[in-house]
């Protein structure tokens, strides 16, 4: 019996979307899923690079700026590093991606996220309650740390509760029936809660899709690694994608002390500058580099898998 070619890794991906499934998490030697988490990586930003065109004239004729890299301003370098690229990653692959596998601890954890966000939103409101009056002259417990321990104090109950009533086989049938709509519906979120990166997006909400199109193809190749390889998987390839695009604003911030990228052709040119501006050249022309190569190779893999097939 002769077996039929593996499909490549192009086609699996592009048949997940289409039609998600709810399998078992893959077994396969390391270096092959890095291999894989890799292409995804190089191949999604290329369609994200290509998708941000049309973004960045559109947020550049409306007078929108993404307020998140002026928000680093004054921090150190490794500050904007570990919060970039390790715990923004860490907070949104809880709030986006853990409850694609059912577990307590995984729908305690998803819950528990999205009741801090939540909580953090609703401090403006809170503070000036009598609620807060009542918990604290000064109100210390109306602040980001006291949403957090309250949370905290809350989740061994909650743990408790869901573990006590949670049904393995109900959760898995639930999820094998209902998996397309939560791979979607997460994808879409992360995509909608990126647009609010943008300062004046309220007066231009309109761009709101197009805004979204790149953080939902990233939201996708992460939901399906999240889903074939584990939440540790996605949590990494997120941190990765991270570092990669802070990393040209951390070299001319690092270099010159400002995030402003134009900076680099319109200030008068001092070593920094000059130092900065090959890197980021650098930096740009090898990562194009690794995006074609990554994407010929997913080509050449899939023609072959078409001609194996015609045999």
């Amino acid at each position: 019996m002769i077996n039929s070619p593996r499909k490549p890794l192009l086609l699996q991906f592009w048949d997940y979307i289409r039609k998600p499934t709810y399998p078992p998490l893959r077994a396969q030697p390391l270096r092959q899923t890095l291999s894989e988490v890799s292409q995804l990586f190089w191949f999604s930003l290329l369609v994200r690079l290509l998708l941000s065109i049309p973004l960045m004239w559109a947020v550049s004729a409306a007078g929108m700026d993404n307020q998140l890299t002026a928000a680093f301003e004054g921090m150190p370098v490794l500050l904007i590093l570990g919060l970039g690229a390790l715990l923004i990653p860490v907070i949104e692959e809880l709030w986006f991606r853990l409850f694609l596998r059912p577990s307590p601890i995984n729908l305690v954890g998803a819950l528990l996220a999205i009741a801090y966000l939540v909580g953090v939103q609703l401090l403006p409101i809170l503070s000036e309650s009598s609620l807060a009056a009542a918990l604290s002259g000064n109100n210390q417990w109306v602040s980001p740390w006291g949403v957090l321990f309250l949370i905290v104090l809350g989740s061994f109950g909650l743990y408790l509760l869901v573990k006590r009533y949670y049904n393995p086989r109900h959760a898995e049938q639930f999820y094998s029936k209902n998996i397309a709509y939560l791979y979607y519906a997460s994808s879409l979120l992360f995509g909608f809660i990126h647009v609010f990166n943008f300062a004046g997006i309220w007066q231009h909400f309109y761009l709101s899709p197009l805004i979204m199109l790149p953080y939902t193809v990233i939201g996708l190749v992460l939901g399906y690694i999240r889903i074939q390889h584990g939440f540790q998987w996605a949590v990494g390839l997120h941190a990765v994608n991270n570092a990669y695009a802070f990393l040209p604003f951390v070299i001319v911030y690092g270099l010159t002390g400002s995030t402003d990228m134009s900076d680099l052709s319109t200030a008068t040119p001092t070593i920094e500058s000059v130092v900065a501006t090959l890197i980021v050249v650098v930096w740009g022309i090898g990562s194009l580099w690794m995006m074609i190569a990554t994407c010929r190779r997913l080509w050449r893999d899939y023609r072959r898998y078409q001609l194996n097939r015609s045999r």
